[in-house]
């Protein structure tokens, strides 16, 4: 959704009008990864209800995104709901920093009952290193 350059609301009202062949879909020339913050023990039995404390001390830049999945807010607290907790994303040009942005926010964020697969992005890095 980052690099998408063309206005979602035009996209979805000409997809309800029929007329989405018709739409002209443009993407902004960088790069995007995503890693998803898991709650510990998913995809198999996992605890709900748990408290993400640190999501307002995370600044994020123009390029930086956290995107709720499995979270809730109770009485002014943001709480885990689901197996896929938070989906953090950036966009930019070189992928091992894009991936480093991301691990970096992820780490601030210092949720212990989460987790996060540690490979996600180092295949399309080696493959753009060795061209």
């Amino acid at each position: 959704m980052p690099r998408l350059k063309t206005d979602l609301i035009k996209i979805i009202n000409n997809a309800l009008a029929n007329k989405l062949k018709k739409t002209k879909i443009t993407w902004k020339n960088n790069n995007s990864m995503t890693i998803v913050l898991c709650s510990k023990g998913y995809p198999g039995s996992y605890k709900k209800n748990l408290h993400i404390r640190n999501i307002n001390k995370v600044k994020l830049s123009n390029n930086e995104f956290i995107y709720h999945a499995g979270t809730k807010f109770v009485n002014r607290k943001l709480l885990s709901n689901g197996g896929r907790v938070l989906s953090v994303t950036a966009i930019g040009k070189d992928l091992s920093k894009i991936r480093h942005k991301i691990i970096k926010i992820i780490k601030k964020l210092n949720w212990r009952a989460g987790f996060y697969r540690k490979d996600i992005g180092w295949k399309i890095i080696k493959k753009n290193e060795n061209n």
